[in-house]
């Protein structure tokens, strides 16, 4: 399979995507649509927190990354001979696995996919759709449920804990081996009502559950959270989730029973804590008295960093700015590990 047939399945796939999400049927691809219509309520059943909207903000995401401008940056020249690289994929958010099966496959590599127990749907079905653009691809996926077993190359994603286990596990063969992240974001109080509802979406899309959602919020001293919390009212249909009410009930009590002080709207909890990653249904915050002094602590956090989200750009960070922590490019790599040069040097 060549590299250009190769490049326009996906780019195929995006375009199907698109019009999947917005209902534009064509009618040679009805059944495929019914597949990923399909597949997305069995989804939702396997993981409830896999709801429609969840699912369709992943499949948007995804075609985006599989835009013509974004395809035509990637590697051109297929490496020869192909390997095998294992990928273990996360199960946090719909899809997030699929990012990385794609950068193997334009590379030419063959790809053995242990997809997370709670995540095993919608790649699938989406490198099925694929198939239909360019039959090749099928042959070159094997997934696995049991020991990983032939492989030349491994790409694991997992918890702190997991990723320590993977390093000693792995450390036979090249690998890109990702732990735990999270992402903040910075506040000067001069933010617009849209700018600050943009955060919003950083916070909330995807319950919180992804490594680029922000979970920390770093504000002057002093700072009123009046206009912040008017601004994320949009947002509260989110304690309608079983799942989420539990845990913000969950943190909630813990916060009363040790008499933390704390901010709460009934479906976000604030409070104050030097700690990066809070628990789901709570949002930490940090005072900062100059950007300066913020910029020395956020570099002695530089590994935990998935994302800084700010109104301007802070130097040694990538700008991201409210409301697109979860709109990755094809490009935008997780750990800041660009898996194409990885790949290209196996």
């Amino acid at each position: 399979m060549s590299a250009l047939e190769q490049t326009n399945a996906f780019m195929q796939l995006g375009l199907f995507i698109k019009r999947h999400v917005s209902n534009q049927y064509i009618e040679s691809e009805k059944s495929l649509h019914n597949l990923l219509h399909q597949a997305s309520k069995d989804a939702e059943i396997q993981n409830p927190w896999f709801t429609t909207y969840n699912i369709t903000l992943a499949l948007n995401g995804i075609s985006f990354i599989l835009n013509k401008s974004e395809l035509k940056k990637t590697p051109t020249n297929l490496v020869a001979p192909s390997k095998t690289v294992a990928i273990i994929a996360a199960g946090n958010i719909p899809a997030v696995g699929f990012h990385d099966v794609l950068c193997v496959l334009l590379s030419g590599h063959n790809v053995l996919l242990k997809m997370a127990s709670n995540d095993q749907i919608i790649i699938p079905c989406l490198l099925k759709i694929a198939g239909y653009y360019s039959p090749n691809i099928k042959n070159r996926i094997k997934y696995v449920q049991a020991k990983l077993q032939g492989y030349d190359a491994v790409i694991a994603t997992g918890s702190s804990t997991s990723s320590a286990q993977f390093k000693q596990y792995f450390k036979h063969v090249p690998n890109i081996l990702r732990h735990s992240r999270s992402s903040v974001a910075i506040i000067t109080g001069n933010e617009s009502d849209e700018e600050l509802t943009a955060l919003g979406d950083d916070v909330f899309q995807y319950f919180g559950l992804g490594c680029r959602n922000v979970s920390k919020i770093y504000v002057p001293e002093n700072y009123k959270f009046d206009k912040l919390y008017e601004a994320f009212e949009k947002f509260q249909s989110v304690i309608n989730h079983h799942k989420y009410y539990n845990n913000y009930t969950y943190n909630k009590t813990l916060l009363l029973l040790n008499a933390v002080p704390h901010l709460d709207n009934h479906f976000l909890l604030v409070t104050n804590s030097n700690q990066m990653k809070a628990p789901m249904g709570v949002l930490f915050y940090e005072n900062y008295s100059n950007l300066t002094s913020l910029k020395s602590t956020l570099l002695d956090y530089q590994n935990q960093l998935q994302c800084l989200v700010s109104r301007q750009k802070i130097s040694g960070f990538k700008h991201i700015t409210f409301g697109q922590s979860q709109s990755p490019s094809l490009f935008d790599f997780a750990d800041d590990i660009n898996t194409f040069t990885f790949l290209s040097q196996l």
